[in-house]
């Protein structure tokens, strides 16, 4: 009976493909750490704006809910900027949240990051 084994060059080709798949997924770990580190600013700023949105809703209709800032520790490289637009019975409440751009680079908010929630908010009467 004759046994059959793999040859050297089976054994090479087969080293060589596996090789290069392994090396194909380890490429893709950087991508997925940046777009989870991405993923999460983006999240802390939806949510930094809509607890601003919250705070102002609270507010007496007759204040003036324009403001410009920063938030504080640990959120305290993120800035933010209240319009508001008195409209007839309500006002257009604009919250514009930005930071600082993946070079880290700051001061012209042309170049950083932003996300802009806008909301609503009526007047009562009683």
């Amino acid at each position: 009976m004759k046994k059959r084994s793999f040859t050297l060059i089976e054994t090479v080709i087969a080293l060589v493909i596996l090789t290069t798949g392994l090396l194909g997924m380890l490429a893709l770990f950087p991508v997925g750490l940046d777009a989870t580190k991405r993923a999460g600013i983006n999240t802390n700023a939806t949510l930094l704006a809509q607890t601003t949105i919250e705070d102002l809703k609270r507010r007496s209709y007759s204040d003036n809910l324009d403001a410009d800032g920063t938030f504080s520790p640990p959120f305290a490289y993120y800035d933010y900027a209240v319009d508001e637009t008195a409209l007839s019975g309500f006002k257009d409440v604009k919250v514009q949240i930005w930071w600082p751009a993946e070079d880290g680079s700051q001061g012209n908010r042309g170049n950083q990051k932003s996300i802009e929630l806008v909301t609503y908010i009526a007047k009562y009467e009683p």
